[in-house]
């Protein structure tokens, strides 16, 4: 099954006609990802596929008490001219042995002065009106999505949570597995042949038990009622509590955009901000100190290589002269030996070769010698800049560091306002969060005495049952009515049998799957090795590695969010259809790690169709990023203030991308 489009007029917070396609042209992106800020109508946009589907049986977040056409009413767009509202969605539904049939189901109500709401539905099959499908459209809904189980594939993300919860997920699994194996037909049976035992039994009590049977049943009434009453109250107040929630989401929204909430870490920002410039001074300092050596002199490299080599060459010279006159001595000493034993020519010839190599020694170190320095300096000098140079240029990308930490800082700290400036906003989150607290201690105080008079309901229905077993048949007629209630007892005892062994043939295949749903989520591989789901109660049981039982509650609020959407995955998933999920707020309140799990293994994986209604701070940045190879469409809801109505845009929320 397949939403290709859905049509509004007047619904609502949407003014006038929006027309929104649904449809993918590839099956490998089944994701249309709806964007929108709190308030600007992303759970009036769920409320109107509900309602399309299901009407006055629908599920919708502001109905509360209301009756059917009075919500109508309500929903009516309170600018409008026009009187008058309607939604209208279009679905393909087949498998892969027929072609997809396409309906198209429509709802509008109209308004008129001093009448009640009237509602029209009319429903095309492959384009064309279908009068017995208009007509029957409730009973027909519940082959495609029943409505027992629509929890599994309409959700908000924001209270996904609680159906980790004991109570909660038995209560769940319970619908979910009755549902998918066809268990409510057989409820509605034992529920029938329990009424048809009382009506039997009820003949063959006496005067006295029949006026404690009446008293009992009285009670049983009046509990009822206040029951009805509860729960009805018990649903406004969630109401309320989802619009306290909202104001105050607005709120902290508000702080954040305001830089409010950052207001406790300025102190710390500006301590950061004094020890960077402390360190910035520090650097600078050590800065001025290479300076002030050898360093300035790396810029002039051609001109220190001149100076050592003039240094080399003054040594060379300055040697040759200290050792003239004893060179010059030491030829006069060796002429006179050698008069004695060679010949006058051969003594000339060999003075003029003296002379001759003194005279070219003379030549080459005739230098103009004004350096007076030993070269050596010059060695050293050369190490200690190259050294030198390997220091600034540390203590430089250290100082460039710390520059951009102190501007980094400063911007942080000029986004804090003052706390005068915001002084009222916090006023109004603090009074916000007390309105909240306030109405969940109602709430809470309402599902306690729910709770009690259930208790009170099943005492009473065990008294009940009491009073009519009490009594024995006394003629004939109470022996017939004797044998039929027995027979009832034996047909009971096979249902339940039977019912039994349903459950737990196809429970095991349940508890894997769930299991093998986390798995994929989870991102601790030795959180949870087992779960259990008892098949009498269908209370769930989780095991460590170790086999030992472990709580719910030691759970972190994101991993029972994660073990809640495991139990809607693995129900949806062993349901056998192929329907569309529609999650409102769908990261709720997880972490970087847990919103990451989602992106990359259940969206994409979900359902053929998964349409995501998300703030602003949900699906954004890398999130999105990783989401996007799976979108096949695009939108993000506004609201016009000029116009006064909501509208839908293609392309996501452009602060998110």
């Amino acid at each position: 099954m397949i939403f290709e489009e859905i049509k509004l007029y007047n619904f609502g917070i949407y003014q006038g006609h929006h027309t929104i396609s649904l449809d993918s042209p590839d099956h490998k992106k089944p994701i249309i990802l709806i964007g929108a800020l709190n308030g600007a109508g992303k759970t009036t946009f769920l409320d109107a596929l509900q309602l399309a589907l299901y009407g006055k049986f629908a599920k919708c977040s502001n109905r509360g008490r209301l009756g059917y056409l009075a919500y109508l009413e309500k929903n009516i767009n309170s600018f409008s001219e026009d009187k008058a509202a309607s939604v209208s969605l279009r679905f393909r539904h087949g498998d892969d042995k027929k072609a997809p049939q396409v309906y198209e189901i429509k709802r509008s109500w109209v308004k008129e002065a001093n009448k009640e709401c009237r509602e029209n539905i009319s429903v095309c099959f492959n384009g064309k009106h279908d009068q017995l499908l208009s007509e029957h459209w409730e009973e027909f809904v519940n082959e495609f999505i029943p409505q027992s189980i629509s929890e599994l594939f309409f959700f908000d993300g924001e209270k996904i949570e609680n159906f980790a919860d004991p109570k909660r997920s038995a209560e769940l699994l319970r619908t979910g597995i009755e549902a998918l194996l066809g268990l409510e037909l057989l409820s509605t049976l034992a529920i029938d042949l329990n009424e048809l035992k009382k009506k039997k039994q009820e003949k063959q009590l006496n005067k006295e038990d029949t006026t404690a049977l009446e008293d009992v049943k009285k009670k049983l009434v009046s509990l009822n009622k206040y029951k009805d009453q509860l729960s009805l109250q018990l649903k406004s107040i969630e109401v309320r509590e989802k619009e306290e929630e909202v104001k105050l989401a607005f709120l902290q929204h508000k702080m954040h955009s305001s830089g409010a909430d950052k207001l406790d870490l300025k102190s710390s920002l500006e301590k950061e901000k004094t020890e960077l410039s402390q360190k910035l001074f520090a650097v600078k300092h050590e800065l001025f100190k290479l300076v002030s050596g050898p360093l300035p002199l790396g810029l002039l490299g051609d001109l220190l290589s001149k100076a050592d080599a003039q240094a080399i060459l003054e040594r060379k010279s300055n040697i040759f002269k200290d050792a003239e006159a004893l060179l010059q001595k030491q030829k006069e000493q060796l002429l006179n030996i050698l008069s004695n034993v060679i010949d006058n020519d051969e003594l000339s010839r060999l003075k003029s070769e003296f002379n001759k190599l003194l005279e070219n020694e003379r030549e080459k170190n005739n230098i103009n010698c004004y350096l007076d320095t030993n070269p050596i300096y010059f060695s050293s000098l050369s190490d200690r800049i190259a050294e030198d140079k390997r220091s600034a240029n540390k203590l430089l990308g250290l100082k460039t560091e710390i520059e951009e930490a102190i501007v980094l800082s400063e911007r942080k700290i000029n986004a804090i306002p003052t706390l005068e400036s915001v002084k009222e906003l916090f006023t109004k989150h603090a009074k916000q969060e007390e309105k909240l607290a306030i109405v969940q201690k109602e709430k809470e105080q309402l599902v306690n005495s729910l709770n009690e008079t259930i208790c009170a309901i099943k005492q009473n229905e065990s008294q009940l049952s009491s009073i009519l077993i009490s009594t024995n048949s006394v003629h004939f007629e109470h022996k017939r009515q004797n044998q039929i209630v027995k027979h009832i007892d034996t047909l009971k005892e096979i249902i339940l049998s039977f019912n039994k062994k349903l459950v737990r043939d196809n429970i095991t295949k349940l508890e894997k799957k769930i299991k093998s749903k986390f798995d994929q989520l989870k991102r601790k591989d030795s959180l949870i090795s087992k779960i259990e789901i008892n098949p009498f109660d269908y209370s769930m049981t989780l095991f460590t590695s170790n086999k030992t039982e472990i709580s719910t509650d030691r759970l972190s609020a994101g991993e029972r969010q994660l073990l809640a959407i495991a139990i809607l995955w693995g129900l949806a998933d062993s349901s056998g259809k192929e329907l569309p999920t529609i999650i409102d707020t769908p990261m709720g309140r997880l972490d970087g790690e847990h919103r990451t799990r989602l992106i990359e293994q259940y969206f994409p994986n979900a359902a053929s169709q998964v349409i995501l209604l998300s703030t602003d701070e949900e699906i954004y940045g890398r999130y999105y990023n990783k989401l996007k190879s799976f979108i096949a469409q695009e939108y993000h809801i506004e609201y016009d203030e000029k116009e006064e109505t909501s509208y839908f845009s293609k392309g996501y929320l452009e602060g998110a991308l």
